[in-house]
This record gives structure tokens, C-alpha cells and sequence, in this order.
């Protein structure tokens, strides 16, 4: 046997060519790519559930709030008006004026108003959402129990 054809390396294997290394780079930028637009996608989730959830506990407030009135100071409430939020420490609108509540109280039948409360706010992106709820309050139902009780 002879020694110079055993260490021979075979010219095919002698290197990353530039072609190979341009598609690797490319495959990791689309992975990167794909991962930071997922998570971007995960906030603005996050973000609008979030909202969602506040929202929802604001017209959950303003509803409990109207129970607790009697009859003549709901029907003082008829009408369209926007819902002035809470004030927090400092003095300025809870949640930085994010959301505008809208609460429409109007006589539906006698001795019975219908409530309206439409809650709007504008995303990070600029999109705008609302979100409405609705409930009837009768006379001698069971905010005036609760008004009486208390």
C-alpha cells in the first residue's frame, strides 16, 4: 500500500460555498422574522384583552352604581349623557382618559327605563372598539330593594 493514497481528502468536501452560507442566513432571517411578528401579534392580544376585561368592569361599576339609586333619581337620569369616570390621585382621569363611557337611560314601558352604557376606546394600533350593555330597571324592582334594605 502506498501511503499518499490513504491521506488523500476528496476535493468536493473542501468547503461552505457563498451560495451555502447566503441560504442559511436567509432561513434564520425568516425564522427570526416570523418569531418577532408572533410576538408583536402576542402583545396586541394581551393589549385588547386586557382593555376588554377593564371595559367590562367599568360597566359593571356603572350598573351596580345605578342599582343602588331609587326610582325618582333614576328617572332624573333620562336621557343621554357621558359617564364621568373616577379621578385618581393626582387628579386626573382613571386610565388616562383611554375610555368614554355613554349611558342612555329612556322609558321603554310604564314604570320601566331601559339602560344603555357603550363603552369606546382606540387601541394602540388606532383601532377603535366599543362595547355595549344592556339592562331594564323597574319601578318597585330590585334596585329600590336594595335601596330601601340598605
Amino acid at each position: 500500500m502506498n501511503q499518499r493514497s490513504c491521506s488523500r481528502v476528496p476535493t468536493s468536501s473542501a468547503g461552505t460555498t457563498l451560495i451555502e452560507l447566503m441560504m442559511a442566513v436567509m432561513i434564520l432571517g425568516l425564522l427570526f422574522g416570523g418569531a418577532i411578528t408572533t410576538l408583536g401579534r402576542g402583545f396586541f392580544e394581551i393589549e385588547l384583552s386586557r382593555d376588554s376585561v377593564r371595559v367590562t368592569q367599568l360597566l359593571q361599576s356603572e350598573v351596580e352604581l345605578l342599582r343602588t339609586q331609587n326610582w325618582t333619581q333614576l328617572e332624573a337620569l333620562k336621557g343621554t349623557s357621558t359617564v364621568s369616570l373616577e379621578l385618581d390621585s393626582s387628579g386626573d382621569p382613571i386610565f388616562g382618559g383611554k375610555y368614554t363611557l355613554t349611558r342612555a337611560l329612556t322609558t321603554s314601558k310604564v314604570d320601566q327605563l331601559q339602560l344603555s352604557l357603550k363603552a369606546n376606546w382606540t387601541d394602540s394600533r388606532g383601532i377603535s372598539h366599543d362595547r355595549t350593555f344592556y339592562t331594564i330597571f323597574t319601578k318597585d324592582g330590585l334596585n329600590d330593594y336594595y335601596y330601601r334594605t340598605i
